[in-house]
């Protein structure tokens, strides 16, 4: 629902910045969040002028170009900024991205470029919050290689109050819904070479989170770091630290979670496909630890150890299933799974997906994880 604030406060707003790798669960926090009536959940925002350009779908089911909310956003943020699409993406990007993270570090960009960012980031979200009248809006880029300092930027450069994020999940899960193809349906593509696609996740999780960690220890207010396992086994207790964290009351989200409650979805951009769903609720999931192969566990421990150690990921602890834990999934039976041929795929990884050798999914029948 577009609303139109009044009072001159409703210009004041925090943003909640989820960093980290992908699919570890921000559009899970992300939806979560919004569940509260003074959070705007906007998904991947660092993506807007380019899924403006390609004519994406929102979260609502319409295209952004349609959508309501965003139709009202670009009509308030381009009345400010007059710059073209493709201008307004790249100077974001050579902001944020990891090729400019040194210089953002060390706070050597030109002036001209820093104050063209700042203006058109402050008319961004001074619009979002315009027009939804809420006062926490969430963004959920993370940190992958365009975003890398974005959260740094949004708070140095575009003097914003940021309240980061730094969500991480167990680099095995990461590596598992890597190699199934899980996540965003826009940037699915086939797993040709799922050990290939295995390692890649375990070299972006350990790059994008030590420099997640480096990021945080520059932020005015630090990082609240909320590990995945943590959210699933207690998300009453993790959201009770997240709005201590960023001013937010939010017992009545945890009573909605505690009373079984369907979740509400809002105008995500990008994102695990989850957010296409009309209703959500809560339901086990730890897949990875019954089907992922020994070799690849061994594997992801040997190359991620010394960052795992650090952010809590200790054995034998993280490799007890634990209790209670719960996923993101569609209220309403789920669909039947689609399989692609694949010949590239190795026994024992098919046999662990439960498909005979050369098969693998490209779509599950309970989508999750962005």
């Amino acid at each position: 629902m577009v609303k139109r604030p009044t009072d001159a406060t409703d210009h004041m707003y925090t943003v909640i910045y989820v960093m980290g790798y992908g699919r570890s669960g921000s559009t899970i926090l992300d939806i979560l969040l919004n569940q509260h009536p003074d959070v705007l959940s906007g998904g991947e925002v660092g993506e807007l002028y380019r899924w403006l350009g390609a004519g994406e779908t929102c979260a609502c089911h319409a295209p952004i170009r349609d959508c309501a909310f965003w139709r009202a956003v670009s009509e308030q943020h381009f009345a400010a900024c007059t710059d073209a699409l493709t201008r307004m993406a790249a100077l974001q990007r050579s902001i944020e991205s990891l090729r400019n993270f040194p210089a953002l570090l060390l706070s050597v960009n030109g002036r001209r470029r820093v104050e063209e960012y700042r203006r058109q980031v402050r008319s961004l979200f001074g619009s979002m919050a315009l027009v939804s009248g809420r006062r926490w809006i969430v963004d959920s880029s993370k940190s992958a290689h365009h975003y890398t300092g974005r959260a740094l930027a949004l708070e140095r450069y575009a003097g914003l109050d940021v309240r980061a994020i730094h969500l991480v999940r167990d680099p095995r899960a990461v590596g598992w819904s890597m190699m199934r193809g899980e996540g965003s349906p826009e940037r699915q593509t086939r797993v040709h070479r799922p050990r290939l696609s295995f390692v890649r996740a375990l070299g972006g999780w350990t790059v994008t989170n030590a420099l997640a960690c480096v990021t945080a220890r520059r932020l005015r207010r630090g990082a609240l770091r909320v590990r995945y396992e943590d959210l699933c086994v207690n998300p009453g207790a993790v959201l009770q630290r997240i709005g201590e964290f960023v001013g937010l009351d939010v017992s009545e989200v945890i009573r909605t979670l505690e009373d079984g409650a369907s979740l509400q979805v809002g105008h995500n951009i990008a994102g695990n496909r989850i957010r296409f769903q009309r209703r959500l609720a809560f339901r086990p999931d730890e897949e990875w630890r019954e089907k992922l192969p020994g070799s690849y566990r061994r594997a992801a421990r040997m190359a991620t150890w010394p960052l795992c150690e650090m952010l809590g990921y200790r054995e034998p602890a993280s490799a007890e299933r634990p209790t209670g834990g719960t996923k993101v999934a569609p209220s309403s039976p789920p669909r039947s799974p689609r399989t692609r041929g694949d010949a590239h795929v190795p026994v024992e990884v098919a046999e662990s997906l439960g498909q005979d050798p050369g098969i693998i999914a490209r779509e599950t029948s309970l989508p999750m994880r962005r």
